[in-house]
């Protein structure tokens, strides 16, 4: 009995030494010096799309994505600013899509003009998360096929714009490292207040270390309890090594019970 018991701790010790996947803030401290922009909690009952305030949980989600906004506003205040950035992940399913929609979202309530661009032209999700019915879009821009005043969607007219990924080229990457795409950021930039690029995940393809290198910099999502410390790490070095500026990281999906955090406060 005595040697099961032991052979169990030891089994326990040795899981969570060699498990070096991130779960809380204080776990990226040893993976990285860039600011924590904001932690959303992880919640079962509903869709962070609907944030409720009547119930607590839901509403410290609302609460990080404001968070998140405020950190935003801070973001190149003591150097050259720029509107545009771009949301993006290590690998997929860390909820990068849901952080730009949200984002885009709360900068839009706060007064802000803001463009939501779907960049990942290979695996596009923001026009059917946001209910948007639309074969045209940012490919179809850079490709010439349409302008930029035809395609854009306005969800609410003054504030929250949507330009779809469009058709799915053979090309992403050529496309979005084009001078096309140079010239369109420009433009956007000067008409915007915010330009958030939903880019692919870093580690499967170069398309979002292409996109950040040219914009004013890269928001890193990674979710709680899925990716590992010798990813983010690597997503972070291929970002810099790009000279892409890595403006932060969101810790998505952050397990909490109701009794913590803004529920308790």
């Amino acid at each position: 009995g005595l040697l099961g018991l032991l052979l169990g701790a030891g089994q326990a010790i040795l899981r969570s030494i060699l498990d070096t996947r991130i779960r809380t803030p204080e776990d990226l401290v040893s993976v990285t010096e860039l600011p924590v922009l904001a932690s959303v909690a992880h919640n079962k009952l509903a869709d962070a799309d609907r944030v409720s305030e009547a119930d607590g949980v839901q509403w410290a989600n609302a609460e990080a994505y404001r968070k998140l906004r405020t950190s935003v506003g801070f973001v190149g205040l003591g150097g050259e600013r720029r509107s545009s950035m771009v949301i993006t992940s290590s690998i997929v399913g860390e909820g990068k899509t849901e952080t730009a929609t949200n984002l885009a979202r709360v900068l839009a309530l706060a007064g802000k003009r803001v463009l939501l661009v779907d960049a990942d032209l290979r695996r596009p999700q923001v026009a059917s998360r946001l209910r948007l019915d639309s074969e045209l879009g940012l490919s179809d821009v850079l490709t010439g096929r349409g302008s930029l005043q035809d395609l854009v969607i306005d969800v609410a007219p003054g504030y929250l714009y949507v330009l779809p990924a469009g058709t799915v080229p053979p090309n992403p990457s050529e496309l979005l490292g084009s001078e096309a795409m140079t010239h369109l950021l420009a433009t956007v930039e000067r008409q915007f207040d915010y330009v958030l690029f939903d880019a692919p995940p870093v580690l499967p393809v170069t398309d979002a270390v292409i996109l950040a290198a040219e914009t004013g910099g890269a928001i890193v999502v990674s979710r709680s309890g899925v990716i590992r410390q010798q990813q983010l790490e690597a997503s972070l070095e291929m970002l810099q090594s790009a000279d892409a500026t890595v403006l932060g990281v969101v810790l998505n999906d952050v397990p909490v019970a109701r009794s913590d955090g803004y529920y308790g406060y």
